[in-house]
């Protein structure tokens, strides 16, 4: 675009501009609320554009119409049907939607919209100032690390998004409750495939929210349903980690809130809600806040009475009692045993994947790994599971297990198992790949005497399968077979069976 051309375009945007401004300022006050939220929602609808020249047209137009209200906002003048105090009575509900993208936009690949979105933010910052009666004092210790913050040079879109964060910080006294809570649904929303924001800037927004997650949780039940939507759509594995983060931290802060919101809004039905549930029962393989807030609130006469808990919520908290009563090893209820293996029986993936994933909490203590033993044929069974991550969770089992087996016994158990892994070596997922083969390397090495003779016969068998891994496309599963078994595998077949 050049002369005449470029210039005509750049004056029509400023009149559209200025035609904007006069639009909102001639609304009466009766519909001005409705003018704003209207203009707003359509601009907002552009912010997500994957063109970055219409994303940076609707920022021209955004930070025209931030500049406008703020200047407004702070005038004690306004035509005669909008008084002084009217304009605090003014509301946008779109708002907290709009500060959130301007968030994501301030560290954006193209530096001028980054810019943009950043003044548009601080604009906004004015005016909730202003909304809320305070004076942007310079006296003011918060408004001077604004004003620092804001006067300082950003070379970098880290650089920007820390200022955009101190904005967003400052205006977390001043925001309406479901304005922060709006702000936290976009970033967490920012994570989805579709979204064309960097989900490494959505990342950071998150870790601002939860370093100071009291400020910003106003509705615990909305970000959980906002969470499981947007896990949904998300295959990245940063994305993943941060939004399970999000999910732990509430955990541990609001296990309560967090019972009844996953209750209401996570039905146990798919593997994205199963997924949330494991993490919610089993952190980091121990038992959490959660699970006995969870008991706590299926146990409700009020909760029953009002049916708000599915079946499958109710068959979940058996199967985590059962677990809890099995990490009490000094008064281990057999009762609870027999009703983890009716589970591991049960056609139900979702708790026969619960079971196991309580198994391999339990497994992290030897007294109660010593305990649990009796379900290891069941859990066997489930090696020929035709869902992947049931298979890749009975390997776990047995993968702590082994070393908590009396000797003899794990010799038995071992010849057993090598006999299950190997078809599991030519198993479409490479991490079943390398978790069978790495376990098959540990087999070799309980082995007592009286069996080594047919553990050879099973090596033998599994020799040719590893010889093809030894080219496998994945590098883990061929680094696993080169430098994990050559020496194993030598000792176990230096003369052939029979």
């Amino acid at each position: 675009m050049q002369g005449l051309d470029a210039s005509l375009y750049f004056q029509t945007l400023d009149a559209m501009d200025s035609m904007l401004c006069v639009l909102v300022f001639s609304s009466p006050a009766s519909s001005l609320s409705e003018e704003l939220q209207t203009i707003l929602k359509m601009l907002l609808t552009f912010t997500g554009s994957k063109s970055a020249a219409v994303r940076s047209r609707v920022l021209r137009r955004i930070q025209r119409l931030s500049h406008f209200l703020a200047r407004c906002f702070s005038l004690e003048a306004w035509p005669e049907e909008l008084s002084r105090g009217c304009y605090r009575e003014i509301q946008i509900p779109i708002l907290g939607q709009l500060l959130g993208h301007l968030i994501l936009l301030s560290s954006c690949k193209e530096e001028e919209s980054s810019h943009v979105a950043l003044d548009a933010l601080y604009s906004f910052y004015r005016l909730i100032c202003q909304r809320e009666s305070r004076t942007l004092s310079e006296d003011d210790p918060e408004h001077q690390e604004v004003q620092r913050e804001w006067l300082a040079e950003s070379p970098s879109s880290s650089s920007l998004l820390h200022k955009a964060s101190t904005l967003a910080v400052a205006c977390t006294n001043y925001l309406w409750p479901s304005e922060k809570t709006d702000i936290v649904l976009t970033a967490i929303e920012a994570m989805r495939d579709s979204s064309t924001y960097d989900k490494q800037v959505a990342s950071r927004v998150l870790d601002m929210i939860m370093r100071e997650l009291a400020s910003w949780l106003t509705d615990v039940p909305s970000i959980v349903r906002c969470i499981y939507e947007s896990l949904k759509y998300t295959s990245t594995v940063l994305a993943g980690e941060s939004l399970n983060s999000l999910l732990v931290l509430l955990a541990c802060k609001y296990p309560r809130e967090l019972a009844f919101s996953m209750v209401t809004h996570v039905p146990l039905c798919d593997s994205t809600a199963l997924d949330m549930w494991e993490l919610m029962f089993f952190q980091n393989k121990r038992l959490t806040k959660f699970s006995t807030e969870l008991i706590k609130v299926v146990g409700s006469r009020e909760w029953r009475h009002r049916r708000l808990i599915s079946t499958t919520v109710v068959h979940a908290c058996k199967i985590l009692e059962a677990v809890q009563d099995c990490s009490n090893a000094e008064q281990l209820q057999y009762s609870s045993l027999q009703v983890l293996q009716e589970y591991l029986r049960c056609p139900n993936l979702r708790f026969r994947s619960l079971v196991l994933m309580g198994l391999i909490t339990l497994l992290e203590r030897p007294e109660t790994a010593r305990k649990i033993q009796v379900l290891l044929p069941d859990v066997m069974e489930a090696l020929q599971d035709a869902h992947k991550y049931i298979r890749m969770k009975a390997l776990l089992v047995f993968q702590n297990v082994m070393s908590h087996m009396e000797r003899k016994k794990a010799s038995r158990t071992a010849l057993q198992l090598s006999e299950k892994l190997l078809p599991l070596f030519d198993d479409d997922c490479s991490q079943l790949r390398e978790l069978s083969i790495c376990l098959f390397k540990d087999l070799m090495k309980v082995v007592v005497c009286c069996d080594k003779k047919r553990m050879k016969n099973k090596v033998w068998r599994g020799l040719v399968p590893l010889f093809f891994h030894m080219r496998d496309q994945n590098e883990r599963v061929a680094k696993v077979q080169l430098s994990k078994l050559s020496s194993d595998m030598g000792k176990a077949v230096m003369t052939p069976p029979g």
